[in-house]
């Protein structure tokens, strides 16, 4: 039950992608339109 200990792990935590993109990138303008936009599915 308990999780491997690791003295050389980077991160404590998981990470947050969104502190790794900048507020300007165009990623985040394309992952709002993906958000608006209606997708049929198959």
């Amino acid at each position: 039950m308990f999780k491997n200990y690791d003295q050389k792990q980077q991160f404590i935590l998981p990470l947050n992608l969104e502190d790794f993109v900048s507020e300007s990138h165009i990623s985040r303008v394309i992952n709002d339109l993906f958000d608006v936009v209606e997708i049929i599915e198959l």
